[in-house]
């Protein structure tokens, strides 16, 4: 009776107190109000809560005022719940909006006309197309109800939860979108005109100084895109696991940022130790960005803090370069401090120094098209600077030239008078010696002839001699050889037909085996009813197997594709059953995604995987089903394989999609499987099947293709199943003439019809 009245007065005090919470209210001459200074929040360390567990009585009494207007609350793996009054008065429609495009989870909670609560969830770690609107900037039309409403909003995030909310009407809601498009926009269009510039000027002028800040400069342009959100909407929209990594992708694009302040002084020349301070910081920022795979939240933060390290370090190092150097330069520095000084106010607003404004996440683009206008003068600068020293240097070398060649000139002139007289001297000494040598050959000619005649008949005769020696020891060398080989050959031969006898024997063994532990004839139709089993090996043993069993009412099909094919994939196929009949038998498991995960952690154990000892993994799609009147209940989860499906009156199969991992291979992380349900009516068929049948290539290395294997069961699937069998087999034919088959192949087609099913 005490618990009774206690609850009692919680749920009064807590009815209380959201009587006692301020109501917003849209009128019609407002186009927007802020959510936070109306908002009451409440923190779920837990992470897991409920909105039926925070509208209990317990938790409403929790909620307490919002810190600041713009709703920063920091750096915190907790869940924020916000919970806020509404009363539209506009007489239209309005638009809840969230202005922090990298905040990861955003869940609103609207109560409906008809009673009960509608959810949207949205946010950086969810695809780009699941958004109300298509923006960067969350927006949620609100649904319209007369009177003061209650909304309910939960945050989270793996970066700071900022999360500035405003209720505005749709007309302000595009006007804010365009405004902050267009502000980012025209940053962008500049940065591209930079780019382009600096590129042209490098391809006519050769000046590697305007190719790294191109480079910079595109750095710079993705750093934006990451901070405004564009580079996930475009880029990767139906990846948002990539925004995950976005702290390591600013990390690695603020190394270009060092490399161009390094090449515009020339420390590689000019200042050698900050050469290496400028390549040691570069891999600091390279291995903090690694970090981003063990936690998003600790490379957040090593981002924020070597941001403020290396431009300190840079404003630093640049102030007294320049200075040493007699204040050339100064256009960089200039530039640096504009981009600093965007930095700092924003951070200034988010820690509630500075007022926020709507503008606020566009201080950074202005900042950095300051930054990038004000550096491609200072490149121009140091460009025209460069051009200065070297035509001057020029005009110096070609002046040495000219006196070197005036001097050359005098040298040789004088070189050319000795040259002279010593010629004529040895002119007279020459003609002496001609008419003494002229006899002397005459008499030396006749000796040579007689010498070289008597020479040429003896090598001659040696020669022949030689060859004859030679030609008859090739020839008896050959012939033992030839001899040798032959008797070698045929004993290679005998062993090689021996071993291919015993790896066939073995194979037909190994055959056997496989087939045994493969579900029998009478199990199948006593658990499947109308069924087709399409199975082709590659080779005498196959990858590819399926396992069929009953627990509790529940039928329960797996198809699994093993790693390789033959004799690695028949081991790998014998883990797996033997596995699945330890999970589905003795563990009683039923649901498909349970065993997914339990065979993941089963097949990491047994082959040692998390030592590194293999990675052999398998890809699976396993579904259980049972009865339900007139319809089955239907459970799938898969590991890179679909399960397809084809109600009655429908004349294209639909699909359910697997998670894009498989069982077992490198560990990298802890899987757990998603699972699917669905309502099917009897007379549904399932098609369960590896990637054999889609991967085949025809002669002219083409894939099949899951889109046409897709059609194709479309197309056979109002066939008896035997005649689907024998069709899928027809069209594998005919599409693989004249080439091999290059994997394991194996489809299993079910009808779920309550009147075929065994009593």
């Amino acid at each position: 009776m005490l618990k009774w009245l206690l609850s009692l007065l919680a749920a009064c005090f807590g009815s209380f107190s959201g009587l006692a919470q301020p109501v917003a209210t849209l009128r019609t001459w407002q186009t927007e109000l802020e959510v936070g200074q109306y908002a009451h929040f409440f923190v779920d360390t837990s992470t897991q809560m409920t909105l039926g567990q925070v509208l209990s009585a317990q938790n409403q009494v929790k909620f307490k005022p919002a810190p600041n207007t713009h709703l920063n609350f920091g750096s915190t793996p907790a869940a924020i719940w916000l919970k806020f009054n509404l009363d539209n008065q506009l007489g239209e429609p309005c638009v809840l909006g969230l202005a922090n495009p990298a905040l990861a989870h955003f869940t609103v909670f609207q109560p409906q006309p008809g009673g009960g609560w509608s959810s949207t969830e949205m946010g950086a770690q969810r695809p780009f197309a699941q958004r109300p609107l298509p923006t960067t900037l969350f927006k949620i039309p609100l649904i319209e109800q007369p009177g003061p409403q209650t909304y309910y909003v939960r945050l989270q995030s793996d970066r700071p939860v900022f999360a500035p909310l405003t209720v505005s009407s749709y007309r302000q809601a595009s006007a804010d979108i365009g405004n902050y498009n267009l502000g980012f926009g025209l940053s962008y269009g500049l940065a591209f005109i930079i780019i382009l510039y600096n590129l042209l000027v490098y391809r006519l002028a050769n000046e590697r100084l305007n190719l790294v800040y191109a480079i910079n400069a595109s750095a710079m342009l993705f750093i934006l895109g990451n901070l405004s959100g564009h580079v996930s909407q475009w880029l990767w929209p139906n990846w948002p696991t990539l925004n995950h990594y976005i702290p390591m992708f600013n990390l690695w694009a603020s190394i270009p940022s060092l490399w161009f302040a390094s090449a515009f002084f020339n420390f590689r020349r000019e200042a050698p130790k900050l050469y290496r301070l400028y390549l040691g910081l570069a891999t600091i920022l390279f291995l903090a960005g690694l970090v981003n795979f063990y936690s998003a939240r600790l490379a957040n933060t090593l981002l924020q803090l070597l941001s403020v390290l290396w431009t300190v370090i840079m404003m630093a190092t640049a102030t007294w370069f320049i200075w040493r150097q007699r204040g050339k330069g100064w256009l960089f520095l200039l530039a640096r401090g504009a981009y600093l000084t965007s930095v700092i106010a924003l951070v200034l607003i988010v820690v509630d120094v500075l007022p926020y404004w709507k503008g606020s996440l566009q201080l950074l683009a202005w900042g950095a098209a300051t930054e990038m206008l004000l550096l491609t003068l200072a490149v121009a600068s140091k460009v025209s600077e460069y051009r200065t020293r070297l035509i001057k240097a020029q005009e110096q070398q070609l002046v040495s030239a000219r006196l070197n060649e005036e001097m050359a000139r005098q040298s040789a002139e004088v070189l050319e008078q000795r040259v002279a007289q010593r010629t004529q001297e040895l002119q007279a000494s020459e003609q002496r010696l001609l008419a003494q040598n002229e006899e002397l050959l005459q008499t030396q000619e006749e000796l040579l002839a007689q010498r070289d005649l008597t020479e040429q008949n003896q090598s001659y005769l040696h020669l022949v001699n030689s060859r004859l020696q030679a030609n008859e020891a090739i020839l008896k060398k050959a012939y033992d050889k030839s001899r040798a080989s032959q008797e070698k050959l045929r004993a290679q031969n005998e062993q090689i037909l021996a071993i291919n006898q015993k790896i066939e024997q073995s194979l037909q063994v190994a055959q056997t085996i496989q087939q045994a532990i493969l579900p029998f004839p009478a199990k199948k139709r006593a658990l499947l009813g109308d069924y087709f089993v399409f199975l082709r090996p590659r080779d005498v043993v196959s990858g590819d197997f399926f396992w069929l069993n009953q627990v509790d009412g529940w039928t329960i099909l797996a198809v699994l594709d093993c790693t390789g094919h033959g004799v690695p994939g028949a081991f790998m196929s014998l883990i797996a059953n033997t596995l699945l009949d330890k999970i589905v038998k003795l563990e009683k498991m039923v649901a498909p995604q349970q065993i997914l995960t339990r065979l993941n952690q089963e097949i990491v154990a047994m082959l040692r995987q998390d030592e590194g000892v293999t990675q052999s993994s398998m890809d699976a799609c396993i579904c259980a089903w049972r009865p339900d009147g007139e319809h089955f209940c239907l459970e799938y989860a898969g590991a890179k394989r679909p399960l397809y499906y084809l109600p009655p009156g429908e004349e294209a199969c639909l699909s359910l999609l697997p998670d894009r991992m498989s069982i077992g291979g490198a560990v990298t992380k802890v899987k757990t499987f998603t699972g699917h349900q669905l309502r099917l009516p009897s007379g549904s068929l399932l098609y369960l099947s590896t990637d054999g049948f889609a991967d085949q290539n025809d002669a002219q290395r083409k894939r099949y293709g899951s889109a046409n294997f897709v059609k194709l069961l479309s197309q056979i699937s109002q066939q008896p199943m035997a005649a689907q069998r024998e069709a899928l087999q027809q069209a594998l034919h005919h599409y693989t003439r004249h080439t091999e088959q290059r994997d394991d192949i194996l489809v299993i087609g079910v009808h779920l019809n309550q009147t075929e099913l065994p009593a």
